[in-house]
């Protein structure tokens, strides 16, 4: 069953997260195990971020954590944490239900 981990973190250099972002994706092509990663922010509080980040399975995303590029990425990850919160947070969840919503667009802004 696919595994999702919730990371809320607050910054105000998202700029600089997508851009490690796509370094870390560089730096493990071949060898991550992410499938899939989204980030939204919180339209309350623009400097309130959750990432979404799926795979496989929990056995697939401590793969993943186990690499050092992973390790390095979360490091840089922290130092651009701001706020509150001083570093991200992190919740792993296993999918217990996925279903697919309706095909009517919908009027999203």
């Amino acid at each position: 069953m696919e595994f999702i981990q919730i990371i809320e973190c607050r910054t105000s250099k998202l700029d600089e997260l997508t851009a490690l972002e796509d370094e870390w994706r560089k730096a493990t092509d071949g060898n991550r195990t992410l499938r899939r990663s989204i980030i939204t922010r919180d339209r309350n509080d623009p400097e309130r971020y959750l990432i979404l980040a799926f795979f496989d399975s929990y056995d697939s995303a401590m793969v993943n954590s186990n690499l050092p590029e992973t390790a390095e990425f979360g490091r840089k990850q922290n130092a651009l944490s701001t706020g509150r919160w001083p570093s991200p947070t992190s919740t792993s969840s296993k999918t217990s239900r996925s279903s697919a919503a309706s095909s009517r667009p919908s009027a999203c802004d």
